[in-house]
């Protein structure tokens, strides 16, 4: 699937549950569209989902301007980077409406958005040569054309109806250059108020590698071939290992790095560089406090830690860890293992003629 694809969608009115077939994939996004006759009860205040809690977003809310009984409302919220499952949406100030939801891949950023209202027209202008859709963007548009026979038939190829009912439509296309948009066309079925909005969506930037810390990667770089030079992990300096062509490989092998995160990698030919970012994985244990009949083993020097897995396995081995005065030993980097693996962890100091031994779980730190 490619950014902006829809992968499920569902659409009903007041009573409905508000909800997809299949569970949500996490990381996608969750599209919601509710058409109003704001004299009956307004519009939603607040949207929420029994998995994501208030985690939308109102990316557009426009009324048609009447103070009427044919008065709509149309609006628009989104929610990027779903946790996933099979959320409900609960709406706040919400009945009787018409709504649309749906499921698009990828995580969703707002770049341009608008909306409109009009009394008595039978013709919508939607979006015009000023609203200018994103480079490699994808778009949805909304309508509420009043609660009758009536709908809008789009005269420009770009878009497509992809979801609605029972007056209300959600239209969608994708652009791969910068351009203006354009969604109009004629409204049939009689004339009266309508009300719509758009969305122009880009990606969200995710991360080029996922590593863990003291991993060796091989990245694939556009700068000379077998040439780079120089490599930075946050600023700090990393190993450049085997080159070939345009790949390299690179030991992440700082020792600066204590938390797992996102970090700027920079690798560099001489004369340019190239970033990527890592999301880089920091595995290990929780602080610890070491005691002996209750009494805190402070100021160590010479402590030894083991790790076992739960077969047995060593899965890594240090000396000369310190504690503070408390007898803190600090959080632990473990070699090997993930995180919530169960582990069987020894310390040890000699000065102190104490150890202790427990079982715990890996975390990424």
């Amino acid at each position: 699937m490619a950014f902006g694809d829809i992968i499920q969608q569902a659409a009903g009115g007041t009573g409905d549950s508000i909800a997809l077939s299949n569970s949500v994939v996490a990381g996608n996004s969750l599209l919601f569209f509710a058409g109003f006759r704001t004299f009956e009860g307004g519009y939603p205040t607040d949207i929420s989902d029994s998995i994501n809690g208030s985690s939308y977003t109102e990316v557009y809310s426009v009324g048609d301007g009447i103070t009427v009984n044919s008065n709509l409302h149309a609006s628009m919220h989104i929610l990027s980077n779903s946790l996933g499952g099979s959320p409900v949406i609960t709406p706040t100030g919400s009945t009787p409406f018409r709504w649309a939801l749906i499921e698009a891949e990828g995580a969703f950023s707002v770049s341009d958005a608008g909306g409109v209202g009009f009394s008595d027209s039978s013709v919508s202008s939607l979006l015009t040569a000023s609203d200018t859709i994103s480079d490699n963007s994808v778009s949805f548009a909304f309508t509420n054309l009043d609660f009758n026979s009536r709908n809008l038939d789009v005269s420009n190829s770009p878009w497509a109806t992809v979801a609605g009912t029972s007056n209300i439509d959600v239209y969608k296309r994708s652009d791969t250059s910068s351009a203006t948009a354009d969604l109009s066309g004629p409204i049939t079925g009689g004339t009266s108020s309508y009300a719509a909005g758009w969305a122009s969506f880009t990606e969200v930037a995710g991360v080029d590698y996922t590593a863990r810390k003291g991993s060796t990667e091989t990245i694939t770089h556009t700068l000379t071939a077998d040439g780079i030079t120089t490599a930075t992990l946050d600023g700090e300096t990393v190993t450049i290992g085997t080159q070939s062509g345009q790949d390299a490989d690179i030991a992440l092998d700082e020792t600066a790095i204590t938390t797992s995160g996102e970090y700027d990698l920079v690798l560099g030919d001489g004369t340019d560089t190239e970033t990527f970012t890592v999301q880089y994985n920091v595995i290990g244990l929780a602080t610890n406090t070491l005691q002996k009949e209750g009494d805190a083993l402070a100021d160590l020097s010479d402590v030894r830690i083991t790790v076992l897995n739960a077969a047995g396995t060593r899965l890594d081995r240090q000396t000369g860890l310190t504690t503070n005065a408390t007898g803190v030993t600090g959080t632990t980097i473990v070699a090997a293992g993930d995180p919530d693996d169960a582990v069987e962890v020894s310390y040890y100091s000699a000065s102190a003629e104490a150890g202790i031994t427990f079982v715990t779980a890996l975390e990424l730190l």
